[in-house]
């Protein structure tokens, strides 16, 4: 099985390491100070998995340096997903790195990647995972992992999985991440949005871990208005989730998942605190998109999004 990594930030390493562990060595495009540092100490891994090293992974800061190696079966694209077409216009421009056969698959927040990427890369071709993962990424050739809330889920959002991602996903699970080849990826992206739409944005306005937000009562309302726009725009856009009400999933979300995640800080935090952009565009950004296609008032998304976009600016 041959896997290119396209993004070396925190996720990108993190499921590199779970392929190595596997017994799968990735090559990772990431920016040259990750180049120097997979080099000189190997790809390295801490937190909830322990911690591991891995010496035989290569890493370059251009895909242009695997053209010989082309084409991959799996393309792991783990940028921002405000980089979504740049990493695709990058992947098409290396003749022979993507075969007829490879599995693109955006390991992304958000929603749209794959409208984003499909200019560059042929859509059938796209597949899309839903990871609610915790990672962060304390040194260019280090993934740290705090928490796995739930199995990695891979499909395609057009067509029934035929199994082609079966081979990826069961290497990722063996590596220490629990993930499935899924029918219903669609479903998951959704229960995703309503995850970080209720936890990530939030966390960020008020710098705090995601175990925070429950704790006072203006938390819980924000949250659980945040949760009630995002489900009608859901149903108005015609996709769906696992959960039939914005109350039902409310429940389990305080009940199951935040205590889960209790100690996780926001990736939006994280971009913020680091000068970077977040990907407020492709989360709560599509669900204001969605909400003035179909006549659906969002007002506190709205209000979250202007908020999260000052800090941006301010950030900068």
């Amino acid at each position: 099985m041959k896997v290119l990594v396209f993004g070396g930030g925190a996720v990108g390493l993190g499921l590199a390491s779970c392929l190595a562990e596997a017994g799968v060595t990735p090559d990772i495009v990431t920016r040259q100070e990750g180049v120097t540092a997979i080099e000189d100490e190997g790809l390295r891994r801490t937190g909830l998995l322990g911690e591991a090293a891995y010496r035989n992974v290569r890493a370059a800061a251009s895909p242009d340096e695997f053209m010989a190696d082309g084409p991959y079966d799996y393309v792991l694209v783990c940028t921002k997903s405000s980089a979504t077409g740049e990493a695709g216009q990058a992947l098409s421009a290396v003749p022979g790195l993507l075969g007829p056969s490879t599995c693109v698959v955006l390991c992304q927040n958000g929603w749209g990647n794959r409208e984003r990427v499909s200019p560059w890369v042929d859509p059938d071709r796209v597949y899309n995972a839903r990871v609610i993962t915790g990672f962060s990424r304390p040194a260019p050739n280090t993934s740290h992992i705090t928490v796995h809330v739930a199995p990695i889920s891979m499909g395609h959002l057009a067509r029934p999985m035929a199994g082609e991602l079966i081979p990826l996903a069961e290497a990722l699970t063996k590596g220490g991440l629990s993930c499935n080849a899924s029918d219903e990826v669609g479903r998951d992206l959704w229960a995703k949005m309503l995850f970080n739409g209720s936890l990530n944005s939030l966390g960020a306005i008020f710098g705090v871990p995601y175990g925070k937000l429950s704790d006072h009562p203006e938390g819980l309302r924000l949250m659980r208005s945040v949760v009630d726009e995002i489900f009608a725009v859901m149903e108005a856009a015609g996709y769906r989730t696992w959960w039939q009400t914005s109350e039902e999933y409310f429940t389990v979300l305080t009940g199951e998942l935040l205590p889960t995640a209790a100690h996780h800080v926001s990736s939006t935090l994280q971009d913020l605190k680091a000068g970077k952009r977040t990907e407020i565009d492709a989360l709560t950004g599509e669900v204001v998109r969605l909400g003035e296609k179909h006549g659906v008032p969002v007002p506190v998304n709205q209000t979250v999004l202007d908020i999260i976009g000052f800090m941006e600016k301010d950030c900068a």
